[in-house]
């Protein structure tokens, strides 16, 4: 959309002028010999000096390369370490100054040698959309972002088409307005913006505070700007601050939070993307009043490393989701009656009614296994389309084995899937022998077979003594699985051509006793209905024609694109319902539990990165150290990235508190000082206590909020 990629600019004004303060500096430190009152000073301005006759008369003035850099950096390097006493004010300023000088100058002038680095990696870019670009025209496809850049091209060129489209709405409403991205705005410009002839007028709905799809590409700044034009006199803005979900107690701390850091930093400059909280945003709750505090904040004050707080913290959210479905923790929930009125009737929560909002999944293990010990029935909505489902996958890739013996990938796939299951040890030992011994082994000789494999002359050839006790130290029951496996496997390769795609992955599916390896493990019953709906496909597949070896594939290719087909669904049953904040959103729940506050935002360790304006910027590598080193350019994308990442985060945690409609549970422990979403519920509570209570991690499961509750409380597990 912007043309060909370009390098983020050096900055030769900035570099030359870091570089004159540093050297003076170092200059004025040399000229105070006489005002060095302890050795750690004069060891200070000694040190100084030599660095300082080290310089080139070049390093003073024109290019930097890398030999003059590091002459320069030199200058402050000679002052680190050096210890000044009480009567070196003068010169602890000046060391001060010189560092301050030397970072200033560090990422400026690597901007300037990383040029190279920076030019090659915009060809790469440039090649790569050529060769994409290509590729669609060949294939005569358009993706996404084509559709939106050619609209909106269409548009501005077709003076005609634009004047039609405008003339035949007299509306253009536009929900969700606060994940709109800057091309689609440029859309909505050319049809309902300021032209002739008058365009439809443009009804923009949507929630600054809730923009959490910036991944997707979405631009919380383009709504704040076009909210800020109307305001201005443009248009008109009306305020829907009414909330007909939430308890007043849990709106009164949303409010009390939101309204302390959901705002710049202190002391920085205004972004769009960082939105003010303002009394208009202040929400006004319109159900009748309920139990206070409707927040609990979980407390842990033991000691320990994260995993083992997140263990302690996963017990005790499972134990206090038992006393809120058993009536013990005195939480109601309060639903609309059936009778004239509209009053609330208040009942014990059931565990449908309860959900765990996760920041992302990635360490939900923990959570799973307490709610596993504590026989809890739970759901995962899960973040992974139908094609990316493993077990999904797993029936592909033995699809991939039939058609291809030597299929390596494949073997590997289907010998740690749940159709046989061996342990990592034994799925290096076979890698090691080729994997591809496993088709032409026989399953009562399978030790001989690899221990052929293993010493025959190849990469993964072993000594013979090292291929015997490697192949004696693989598990009977790994034996066992591998024999079965390949006897199954065997019938089908002799089948592969006679049964239709379908049929073979129902005779695996049965013979394997996949669906009872499936439901005996987490999400099972999904699982389990993702195999037939796969078995489904493949009857759909065959009956236009096609073969195992070509459905192999397909799934193949569908696993490898972005998640589009939806898995099987499942009834969800009176359980526990587990998923992310952003798979909240739009949703809600009597109670809800959001555990991990304390955790810490992803540091950004890439080494090339966009900036703003889109210009490639990238790291400078010291080949002599062997290390990276910052340019500007990407030091200041890193800190634009994470103010932009920074407010999204508390955009993220208001969303999560907005999904309770009459109980909210918290938990998690900030682990240092960084910004984290336990920091900011603290702020506010601090300032309002009554809007929370406090309970240690070891009452979650007798700590009352008020009196018992008549309930039904977990019911007993069904027999296998």
């Amino acid at each position: 959309d912007v043309g060909p990629p370009e390098a983020a600019p050096e900055r030769p004004a900035e570099t030359d002028a870091a570089r004159a303060r540093l050297v003076a500096t170092a200059e004025a430190i040399a000229l105070a010999g006489p005002q060095a009152a302890s050795a750690g000073a004069r060891d200070l301005v000694e040190g100084v000096r030599r660095a300082l006759d080290a310089l080139a008369p070049s390093d003073r003035q024109g290019e930097i390369d890398a030999a003059a850099l590091g002459r320069l950096l030199a200058l402050a390097a000679a002052g680190k370490g050096k210890r000044l006493g009480k009567g070196d004010g003068p010169l602890r300023e000046l060391k001060d100054a010189l560092a301050a000088a030397s970072e200033a100058l560090a990422p400026l002038a690597a901007e300037a040698l990383a040029a190279d680095a920076k030019a090659e990696l915009c060809r790469l870019v440039a090649d790569a959309e050529a060769r994409y670009a290509a590729r669609k025209r060949a294939a005569r496809a358009v993706d996404f972002d084509d559709l939106l850049v050619l609209a909106r091209d269409l548009l501005r060129r077709d003076a005609a088409l634009r004047s039609e489209l405008r003339a035949r709405y007299r509306a253009l409403l536009v929900d969700e307005y606060q994940d709109v991205n800057g091309v689609q705005q440029e859309l909505f410009e050319l049809l309902a913006g300021p032209g002739t002839p008058r365009g439809p007028i443009l009804v923009a709905v949507g929630d600054l505070k809730q923009s959490i799809y910036r991944f997707r590409g979405a631009d919380v700044a383009v709504f704040a700007r076009l909210v800020r034009r109307l305001d201005a006199g443009e248009g008109r803005v009306l305020y829907l601050s009414d909330n007909h979900r939430s308890a007043p107690a849990v709106v009164d701390l949303v409010n009390e939070v939101f309204a302390r850091c959901m705002r710049p930093p202190d002391g920085a400059s205004p972004r769009d993307d960082e939105i003010r909280f303002s009394d208009a945003d202040r929400l006004v709750p319109h159900r009748p009043e309920g139990s206070r505090p409707a927040c609990e904040l979980l407390e842990d004050a033991g000691e320990g490393n994260a995993a083992e707080r997140r263990r302690r913290e996963a017990d005790a959210i499972a134990r206090r989701i038992e006393a809120v479905v058993a009536g013990t923790a005195g939480v109601a929930v309060r639903e609309r009656g059936d009778g004239p009125g509209g009053g609330e009737r208040v009942r014990c929560p059931r565990l449908g009614d309860v959900a765990i909002l996760f920041r992302r999944l990635t360490q939900i293990g923990e959570y799973e296994r307490a709610l596993r010990a504590a026989g809890i029935p739970y759901r995962l909505a899960r973040g992974g389309g139908f094609y990316q489902a493993p077990e999904v996958r797993d029936l592909g890739e033995l699809l991939a084995t039939l058609a291809d013996p030597a299929d390596a990938i494949g073997w590997a796939a289907v010998l740690r899937s749940p159709m046989c299951g061996v342990s990592d040890s034994t799925l290096l030992l076979a890698a090691r022998a080729g994997l591809g011994w496993i088709a032409r082994a026989h399953a009562g000789g399978l030790p001989d077979e690899i221990l052929r494999a293993l010493s025959a002359d190849g990469a993964g050839a072993l000594a013979p003594g090292a291929a015997e006790q490697a192949v004696r130290g693989v598990p009977a029951e790994d034996w066992a699985r591998l024999a079965r496996l390949l006897e199954v496997w065997r019938e089908l390769h002799a089948l592969r051509d006679r049964l239709a795609p379908d049929a073979l992955l129902g005779r695996a599916v049965e013979r394997l006793d996949l669906d009872a390896a499936l439901l005996a493990g987490p999400d099972g019953e999904r699982r389990a209905m993702n195999v037939a709906k796969a078995v489904a496909l493949a009857a759909r597949f065959a009956a236009d024609g096609g073969t195992a070896a070509e459905l192999a594939r397909h799934l193949r290719a569908q696993a490898a694109r972005p998640p589009r087909e939806p898995e099987a669904e499942v009834e969800s049953g009176d359980a526990v319902a587990i998923l992310t904040v952003h798979q909240a959103k739009g949703l809600e729940w009597p109670v809800v539990f959001v555990p991990d506050l304390g955790a810490r935002a992803r540091s950004d360790a890439r080494r090339a990165l966009l900036d703003p304006a889109g210009r490639v910027c990238a790291m400078r590598y010291d080949a002599a150290a062997e290390r990276f080193d910052e340019t500007a350019s990407v030091r200041d994308a890193r800190d634009h990235e994470r103010r932009a990442s920074a407010a999204e985060s508390r955009r993220l945690l208001y969303v999560a508190m907005t999904r309770a409609r009459d109980h909210l549970v918290l938990s998690g422990e900030a682990s240092n000082g960084a910004e984290s979403w336990r920091g900011l519920v603290e702020a506010a509570v601090a300032a309002r206590p009554e809007l929370a209570r406090r309970i240690p991690i070891a009452e979650a499961g007798t700590a009352a909020a008020g009196p018992p509750i008549a309930g039904a409380g977990l019911a007993a597990a069904p027999l296998a």
